[in-house]
């Protein structure tokens, strides 16, 4: 878990350094990004190497989409439900994100 957490202080160092404004140090932000990394173990499997360079690049891919504000999509939100709509909301994103529209010409 060190490693994951090392990786998101080096994708969001915006938001990491500045933990008043961002969601990604309180509560929902932590019990969220715990079950984003869990996703991305299980992605892994037991090929890959689960470092900070490996959760970096799979944050990288997705978290600069994601409004971690505390006055964005997860403002509001609380208790176990809260952290189920945010897990799914970071995911929704993170999938959106993998599928991007390339244009030839």
């Amino acid at each position: 878990m060190l490693e994951f957490w090392a990786a998101v202080a080096m994708a969001m160092p915006k938001e990491w350094s500045n933990p008043r404004k961002h969601i990604l140090t309180k509560g929902i932000g932590v019990y969220a990004l715990m079950d984003i990394a869990a996703d991305l173990y299980r992605e892994a499997g037991a090929k890959a190497a689960c470092d900070h360079q490996y959760f970096a690049a799979a944050l990288a891919d997705f978290c600069t989409e994601f409004d971690w504000s505390t006055s964005g999509p997860l403002k509001g939100l609380g208790g176990e439900g809260g952290v189920k709509t945010a897990v799914e909301r970071i995911r929704d994103v993170r999938r959106k994100a993998r599928f991007k529209v390339i244009a030839n010409g």
